[in-house]
């Protein structure tokens, strides 16, 4: 994994999880398109990983509440 790559996973992280704490929108709606644009990552895989950090990220909320 180059630096460009880490920079953008982590600033495509950061913003799903600002918009999902402020807006309660869903993380696959700023990580999908983030994957597909700026890492040529085919869309299909970018939406699925988008909800599989949603899926994640409520099994965690649900165990910890």
């Amino acid at each position: 994994m180059t630096w460009e790559m880490l920079i953008i996973c982590f600033c495509a992280g950061a913003a799903a999880g600002i918009g999902t704490g402020f807006a309660g929108m869903s993380a696959a709606a700023v990580i999908a398109p983030i994957l597909a644009t700026f890492l040529k990552i085919p869309i299909y895989d970018a939406i699925g990983i988008g909800l599989l950090s949603d899926v994640m990220a409520s099994a965690i909320s649900a165990y910890t509440y």
